[in-house]
């Protein structure tokens, strides 16, 4: 049975940031964060104690997190330090995408107004051969489904 719709996987995807210039600033090896929720007001009905109603509120969007292997001569670390540091925010618009074996876009995501609020780094173990990871937290507006 052929269905109307496709899956695409989690696995294949990319982020792109305009202004970055080196070729693999972007790589990461996870994201999240794509999550909105309506707040809810609940008031209480006049008389009557066990019942209230509920009104949808403004939309709350989550921080998106950015995780990687450390960069030397990173773009996006500048842009992070130049926000973290000397409390200089350059709002910049962040695209995500899942992408298919072709490397060609199935679902897009337009992360609007995104500055750096954060950065962790992964603590450092003697007894494990691992990368050095480092997880960028970004605050934004909203985003936008546009694929």
């Amino acid at each position: 049975m052929a269905y109307p719709y496709e899956i695409p996987v989690a696995f294949s995807f990319e982020v792109r940031i305009p202004g970055m210039s080196n070729e693999g600033e972007c790589n990461f090896q996870e994201i999240g964060g794509l999550k909105v929720d309506l707040g809810i007001e609940k008031i209480a009905e006049g008389g009557v104690n066990d019942f209230e109603h509920k009104f949808p509120k403004r939309a709350e969007y989550s921080n998106l997190t950015l995780k990687r292997g450390i960069l030397r001569g990173s773009d996006l670390i500048t842009w992070v330090n130049d926000a973290v540091r000397n409390f200089n925010f350059t709002k910049k618009t962040i695209y995500i995408s899942l992408i298919d074996e072709q490397r060609a876009p199935t679902v897009r995501w337009r992360v609007v107004n995104a500055f750096p609020v954060g950065l962790d780094i992964a603590g450092f173990k003697a007894q494990e051969n691992a990368l050095a990871i480092e997880t960028l937290t970004i605050a934004y507006d909203y985003f936008v489904r546009t694929g």
